[in-house]
Parts: structure tokens; C-alpha cells; sequence
């Protein structure tokens, strides 16, 4: 077995476990779903939160090129998958501890922290490629990091319900861009 092959293992399972954070959460959500009050921005968040999570996948694939591996370049490349855990875990509430689940108010509850931490997501796939190759993100790759940061950071700043709507829609469409440009085959 190879460096990348060993170390993929962990990225894979926290990448996997944010998965299944988001999809345990919506099967609760369908379970209980007479006593919730549903919210549109929610159920593209949580999609968007899927696709991040498979392109992250997806583009980690590029990694199997990096000669050797040291334990601060995998604490490097680990960044992002734990994030992405956490915004999973910010995500849906826990449909089982509550009569009645207004997902409005969760999400914007949980708005700011989780635009903040999208913001950290976004700059540490930068810090990834600092590190890793020495270079920063360029062309394409550079202003779709630019574009997600940007979005994030307005975000991050207050929680506005009209802004928060805009942010998800925008960032939705924007990965499918990003995916579609970027990472339509497996290099």
C-alpha cells in the first residue's frame, strides 16, 4: 500500500461521516416530518453540503501525485474535511428531541457560524495548495475561491434572512459551475 493509499483512509472516513451526518439528519427530518416546518434554503444548503463534500472527495484524488507525505502536510489536507464535518453537523437539528422543528429559526441560528466556517473551509483548500505545491490557486480555480470567500464572508458578518437565501442559492449555483469547469473527469 502507498502514502496516499494509507492516508486517504482517514480523509475518506471524516468526509464519510459528514455524509452521513447530513443524510441521518434529513432521514430523521422525513420521519418526522409532520412536525416540521420546512424552509427552502435549508434543503439546498443541505445538497450543497453534499456536493462540497464529494468534490472534496473527488479532488483529493490529485493528492496520490505528492511524492512523500509528512504529518504536517496530512494535518494540512485534513483541514478542510473536518470543517466540512462541522458544517454538517451545524446543519439540521435533531428531529428526535422535538415536538415541532422550525427550520427557518434553525438555519438562521446557525447562519454566522456556519458562513464563518465556510469562510475557514474555503481558505484552508488555499492553504492546501500553498502548502502542498507551493503555489496559490490560479486562472479558473483562483476566482471560484475568490467568489466562494467573498460570499461566505458577507455572510459571516450578519444575519440578514434575505442575504442568507441569496448566499445559499449563489453558492449552490456557483459549485455546480465550479464542479461542471473544474472537476468534470478524474485526473
Amino acid at each position: 500500500m502507498d502514502e496516499f493509499s494509507y492516508l486517504s483512509v482517514l480523509m475518506g472516513l471524516i468526509l464519510g461521516l459528514g455524509i452521513t451526518k447530513l443524510m441521518e439528519g434529513m432521514g430523521h427530518l422525513f420521519q418526522a416530518r409532520e412536525t416540521i416546518s420546512w424552509y427552502w434554503p435549508v434543503k439546498l444548503w443541505i445538497g450543497t453540503l453534499l456536493l462540497f463534500h464529494i468534490q472534496a472527495w473527488w479532488a483529493m484524488y490529485e493528492l496520490r501525485h505528492i511524492p512523500q507525505w509528512t504529518f504536517l502536510s496530512f494535518l494540512v489536507v485534513l483541514i478542510q474535511p473536518v470543517l466540512l464535518f462541522l458544517l454538517s453537523a451545524l446543519a439540521l437539528p435533531d428531529a428526535r428531541e422535538s415536538l415541532h422543528i422550525d427550520l427557518e429559526k434553525t438555519f438562521h441560528a446557525h447562519a454566522l457560524i456556519s458562513f464563518r466556517i465556510a469562510t475557514m473551509m474555503v481558505l484552508s483548500s488555499v492553504l492546501k495548495e500553498y502548502w502542498l505545491y507551493h503555489r496559490m490557486p490560479y486562472g479558473q480555480n483562483l476566482i471560484f475561491h475568490g467568489a466562494f470567500t467573498s460570499l461566505f464572508l458577507i455572510g459571516s458578518v450578519k444575519s440578514l434572512t434575505f442575504l442568507s437565501r441569496w448566499i445559499v442559492a449563489s453558492v449552490a449555483l456557483l459549485l455546480l459551475l465550479y464542479i461542471a469547469l473544474l472537476f468534470s473527469t478524474l485526473t
